[in-house]
C-alpha cells in the first residue's frame, strides 16, 4: 500500500504534502480493498493448490498427466511467489486472481482431457520458449524500456492463457498468437 500510494516521484515539497493530504483520507478505503483482493487472491489459490495436488495424487501413474498438471504448479509457485506484494504493483497483484483461475481450469481440462489440452500446450510453448530467451538476454546493459516490454510480455503471455485455456474468464485486453508474434518482433529490435 505505502508503494502503491506514496511511492511516487514528486518534485517540491508542495507537490509531496498535497499528494499526502488527498492520499490520507482515503487511506483506509485503499488498505481495505488492498485486503479484500489479497483474500480474494488467497482464495483462488486456495482452490487451484488443492486441486492440482488431488490431481497429482490421481495421475501419478499416467506420466503425461501428469507432467502436464506438475508444470501448472509449477506456474502458480512462479505467478504467484512468496514475495508476490513487493514484486507487483497493486494493478498487477489486483489480476493475479483471474490467472490464478486460469490455471484451475487448466488442471481440470487436463485432467478430462489430456491430448486435447496438450495441443493448447504446444501452442502456448512456443512464446513461453521466447520469453526465456528474452528473460536471459537481459544484463546490466539492457536498457529499461526493454526489460520494461519483456514484463509487458509476460502479462500478455498471461492474457493469451485466459484467451487458450479459459475464454470462459475474458481478457482484459484482445490478445491473440498475431499480437504476440508483433511484439516478440519489436523486441527482438530493442537493446
Amino acid at each position: 500500500i505505502t508503494n502503491t500510494v506514496f511511492a511516487k516521484d514528486f518534485r517540491t515539497k508542495k507537490e509531496f504534502t498535497t499528494h499526502g493530504q488527498q492520499e490520507l483520507k482515503n487511506l483506509y478505503n485503499t488498505g481495505q480493498a488492498f485486503i479484500k483482493t489479497i483474500l480474494e487472491l488467497g482464495r483462488e489459490y486456495q482452490i487451484c493448490f488443492t486441486l492440482i495436488q488431488k490431481l497429482s495424487l490421481k495421475y501419478q501413474n499416467k506420466k503425461k498427466t501428469f507432467t502436464m498438471i506438475s508444470d501448472l504448479f509449477n506456474d502458480l509457485k512462479n505467478l504467484v511467489p512468496q514475495n508476490f506484494p513487493d514484486i507487483y504493483t497493486y494493478e498487477r497483484v489486483r489480476h493475479l486472481h483471474r490467472y490464478v483461475a486460469c490455471i484451475t481450469i487448466r488442471a481440470q481440462k487436463t485432467a478430462d482431457n489430456p491430448v486435447k489440452e496438450e495441443k493448447k500446450v504446444l501452442q502456448l510453448a512456443k512464446y513461453n520458449r521466447h520469453l526465456n530467451t528474452l528473460l536471459s538476454s537481459l544484463s546490466q546493459k539492457s536498457t529499461k524500456e526493454k526489460s520494461q516490454q519483456i514484463e509487458k510480455f509476460f502479462w500478455l503471455l498471461e492474457e493469451f492463457k485466459i484467451s487458450l485455456f479459459a475464454p470462459q474468464i475474458k481478457t482484459t485486453v484482445k490478445v491473440s498468437a498475431k499480437r504476440l508474434d508483433k511484439f516478440l518482433t519489436t523486441l527482438s529490435t530493442m537493446i
